[in-house]
């Protein structure tokens, strides 16, 4: 570790999606990416990071995507069925209970528990750079820290909304933009480090009045900011980190980047 901060902490990885784009019958989690699954990628970026426990919250093809994470053979993980897929937000409150059992390793200071949510379908995403947001997060007492970055071409992300004075205001989803936010290129990785256990009363808090009908967890960012609990920002500036896996296009790409950083991976 570079910081003075406790060495190990707690990940959850979202993985209850269905990846329909990916034009096949495999969980998008255990699609190959360079001869691992993609899970495998994010298990292991975060296990050099620090990461000491895991919680996989799954849905669509549960068996599959479970057989990935036995295959890791890891010393500390549990899993959480997410039964009706309703959005992230209610996919991180489904792992409510686990999360605060006796068996959660968190990243501890004090009375703070600590814990960070990610995607399993970004594998890209260095354990450099989840290293440096667990620290940033502790070391700046957050309630909350988001992860973004700059996309040159932002469709499809959620776009982060600054105020006048350059500060963190709130999330809006791709399909809920208006045509000028449309062209605001600062985008959400999907990845945050949130305060347990009192981040839950917030995300319990968040309605599905959007396009998709669904319970957006980026939504608890305007949430604790109306709230004033201090909520940070930290930009990844590798925004190919931050490319997602939804197509087999970007598969194909997200090979390549691998294959031209091969030690991306293994950075400390």
């Amino acid at each position: 570790m570079k910081s003075g901060i406790e060495s190990s902490f707690t990940a959850m990885i979202l993985a209850a999606g269905k990846g329909s784009r990916m034009q096949t019958n495999t969980a998008k989690a255990a699609i190959k990416l360079n001869g691992k699954p993609i899970l495998q990628h994010v298990i292991e970026n975060l296990q050099l990071a620090g990461c000491s426990h895991f919680i996989f919250v799954l849905g669509w093809l549960r068996d599959k995507v479970s057989q990935v994470i036995e295959d890791c053979n890891l010393p500390s993980s549990e899993i959480v069925f997410q039964e009706e897929q309703k959005g992230t937000a209610h996919a991180v409150l489904s792992a409510q209970a686990t999360l605060s059992s006796s068996r959660h390793k968190s990243l501890q200071n004090s009375t703070r528990n600590h814990f960070l949510v990610v995607s399993a379908d970004m594998p890209l995403i260095s354990s450099q750079t989840f290293r440096d947001l667990v620290s940033y997060h502790s070391e700046g007492l957050n309630f909350i820290t988001v992860l973004s970055t700059i996309q040159e071409e932002p469709f499809g992300y959620g776009r982060i909304i600054r105020n006048d004075k350059g500060n963190l205001a709130e999330i809006i989803e791709e399909k809920d933009l208006s045509p000028q936010q449309k062209q605001i290129q600062e985008v959400n990785t999907g990845t945050y480090v949130f305060e347990s256990p009192r981040i839950f009363s917030v995300i319990r808090q968040i309605q599905d009045n959007n396009s998709q009908k669904e319970y957006y967890l980026p939504d608890a960012i305007k949430i604790s900011i109306e709230n004033h609990q201090p909520v940070g920002i930290k930009i990844l500036h590798n925004p190919q980190e931050a490319q997602g896996i939804n197509s087999p296009d970007e598969l194909k790409k997200a090979s390549s980047f691998l294959k031209k950083n091969p030690a991306l991976s293994l950075s400390s």
